[in-house]
C-alpha cells in the first residue's frame, strides 16, 4: 500500500534519502498527470499544462535522481496469463 502525501516539499524531503524510486506520467487532452512512489510514499498531482514550472520541476527531479519510469501498470494475477 502506498501512503499519498499532499505536499511536493514534504515528499521532496523524503525522496532525497531513498536511492530507488519510480514515476509515471499520464496524459489527456485536458491534463498532465504525474505519480511517483518512493518506498511506501507516493505524490500524485494534476497538471492543465505541461509547460508548469512545478510539473517541469517534479519530472527533472524524477531524471536527476534516475528514477524508473512506469509505463503502465497491471495486477500480479493478471500480467502471466
Amino acid at each position: 500500500m502506498v501512503k499519498i502525501v499532499e505536499k511536493w516539499e514534504v515528499f521532496k524531503e523524503y525522496a532525497q534519502y531513498h536511492r530507488l524510486g519510480f514515476y509515471q506520467v499520464l496524459e489527456s487532452a485536458k491534463n498532465t498527470e504525474i505519480r511517483m512512489a518512493v518506498s511506501e510514499v507516493g505524490f500524485k498531482k494534476l497538471f492543465a499544462n505541461a509547460q508548469d514550472p512545478l510539473f517541469k520541476e517534479i519530472l527533472s527531479f524524477c531524471e536527476d535522481k534516475e528514477y524508473i519510469k512506469v509505463h503502465e501498470s497491471i495486477r500480479d494475477e493478471y500480467f502471466f496469463q
